[in-house]
């Protein structure tokens, strides 16, 4: 539950790149994320309604009005339902994903063309049609802080790093359990 309340407070940037990160887990790596999953559709079309998460969620100890919020978070390409990728990107612990190695994998994912930058082509060839001229412009100006129209890798590195004491947290929780 703590990596779906922190969700929301992600940039679209940071969304994005968790989805391909979550696209690209082992599957043994997410066995608990995909029961949950298979927990929260009810009516197992694979895909989890607004009514699904908000009841899965309130059972939790959620309140209907956190739950709503969540799902509006988690729904990126504003369809009605939540994908099971979009579910795992919330969902998946900071750990899982909070790697050098992921964190490349997830940037060379975005990086459609091999250019050494994400740009606004790259972002739509990958998320197609359902995401707006708007939220493509919004991702890479959440990243672009050299303010030059695209992402590089360390422009990108920087923005998933910055999730404050939270991702400080979870690297020295990693590092003292290895």
């Amino acid at each position: 539950l703590q990596s779906l309340r922190e969700f929301p407070s992600l940039s679209s940037i940071q969304r994005t790149a968790l989805e391909a990160i979550a696209f690209s887990l082992p599957a043994k790596e997410i066995s608990s994320l995909r029961a949950a999953f298979i927990r929260m559709d009810k009516d197992g079309t694979g895909m989890i309604t607004l009514e699904e998460m908000r009841d899965g969620l309130v059972e939790e100890g959620m309140s209907e009005e956190e739950a709503c919020k969540i799902f509006e978070s988690v729904n990126q390409d504003r369809t009605s339902y939540v994908s099971y990728t979009e579910f795992l990107a919330a969902t998946m612990s900071k750990r899982l994903y909070l790697t050098q190695n992921r964190l490349n994998s997830a940037f060379d994912a975005l990086d459609v063309d091999a250019s050494g930058f994400i740009t606004r082509n790259n972002l739509r060839e990958l998320l197609g049609d359902d995401f707006s001229k708007e939220r493509v412009d919004a991702i890479i100006r959440d990243a672009d802080i050299r303010n030059d129209g695209h992402i590089s890798r360390e422009e990108f590195m920087h923005v998933m790093a910055s999730q404050g004491e939270q991702m400080i947290e979870a690297v020295h929780a990693v590092a003292t359990e290895a």
